[in-house]
């Protein structure tokens, strides 16, 4: 079997915490290797499938990206996670859907930039968080006061007069008790992290200076986690499920089910069951 490990230009050779998922595919008689997953010298036909890893630049090109997942459909190629499942999580008014299907969310406006919003019609007050729906990383993600929404409007539109928007009421609990992420694989949990934001920030994201460390959920969160990935009838290789806990109860922030990291670097052997899994699945 030979299988492409998606990634972009910026890392031609994988996130270093999972370049020995070569060796280990190797072990199992499959043969891995990272592929650039807008190279126009690929030829995907010489795959049997494909794991999406590290294609973080998808949404700075989300048109490029969608149009190269249809051209996969159509290739009838074999994906992990499910090019369907990538092309419905990559918009994050998804958590729309969840949300009316009884998930706790953390309480999220969705915004179309051609929609008419106003300060009255926004039903959240003080400091806000606004965060494109196609994003990764904490892109163009921003902190404002309610008072300044007009102003962020605009920069928004100037920024991309064509994207959809989330707008959340910000969470003073992300800078004491930070986030919480529990990864799971075809659905059976793994691990937990705690992230945590430096002084005075509210991104958790490494780059922006956030620490991670191993976390243990309660059975309550699990449980409620566990509820969450039955909604999703498809087979997933991995989920990383992210949320902030407010009074013991878990309120869901994201379901990353395309590109996200999954820590192997801070779990001893997370990286075989990983590649057991996909054997398992195949």
């Amino acid at each position: 079997m030979n299988i492409a490990l998606l990634t972009y230009s910026g890392l031609p050779n994988l996130v270093e915490n999972e370049r020995r998922l070569i060796s280990l595919f190797a072990a199992q008689s499959v043969t891995a290797k990272a592929v650039i997953w807008n190279d126009p010298e690929v030829d995907w036909a010489t795959f049997d499938a494909l794991i999406f890893r590290s294609t973080w630049d998808y949404f700075h090109q989300p048109d490029l990206f969608e149009q190269w997942l249809h051209e996969r459909i159509a290739d009838q190629t074999k994906a992990f996670n499910a090019i369907h499942t990538v092309l419905k999580n990559m918009h994050k008014h998804y958590l729309r859907d969840l949300a009316a299907a009884g998930v706790a969310i953390v309480p999220t406006y969705f915004y179309r930039l051609d929609a008419f919003l106003t300060l009255s019609s926004l039903p959240i007050s003080g400091k806000c968080i606004i965060k494109p729906a196609i994003s990764g990383g904490a892109y163009l993600t921003s902190l404002f006061e309610h008072q300044q929404l007009a102003e962020v409007q605009q920069r928004m539109r100037d920024l991309d007069a064509h994207s959809d928007w989330l707008i959340q009421p910000f969470l003073p609990e992300i800078q004491t008790s930070g986030e919480v992420s529990l990864i799971f694989f075809n659905k059976k949990y793994q691990y937990a992290i705690l992230k945590m934001p430096k002084k005075g920030d509210f991104r958790v994201q490494s780059q922006f200076d956030g620490q991670y460390s191993p976390y243990q959920p309660t059975a309550e969160t699990l449980e409620s986690v566990e509820k969450i990935l039955s909604l999703y009838p498809e087979n997933l290789l991995y989920a990383r499920v992210d949320g902030i806990i407010i009074q013991g109860q878990f309120l869901l922030m994201e379901v990353e089910l395309i590109e996200p990291d999954l820590f192997f670097n801070l779990f001893d052997g997370s990286d075989q069951n990983f590649v057991d899994t996909f054997i398992e699945l195949c």
